[in-house]
């Protein structure tokens, strides 16, 4: 059993225009308006599931989190340990 794929290549002049053909080639294919809603409710589903863990986690662990203190604008050197 073989699968043929066959492509026609366009070559557009500017990214611009291959961005709008892009998008109005899109908008005429079944299903990827239909795919990609469906990938944007998985992908948050993950991330709300991955920050509930971290917080979880971070409540059993006592861990916290604390930004890195402001680096010295004043010194050239950017490589030396923080504070």
């Amino acid at each position: 059993e073989e699968l043929i794929v066959m492509m026609r290549p366009t070559v557009l002049k500017t990214p611009e225009l291959a961005a709008a053909e892009t998008a109005r080639e899109q908008e005429e294919l079944p299903g990827v308006a239909q795919a990609e809603a469906e990938d944007a409710v998985d992908q948050k589903k993950s991330l709300e599931a991955e920050r509930h863990r971290e917080m979880q986690d971070g409540e059993t662990n006592g861990a916290e989190f604390s930004p890195a203190p402001a680096a010295n604008p004043d010194s050239l050197e950017t490589n030396q340990p923080a504070p």
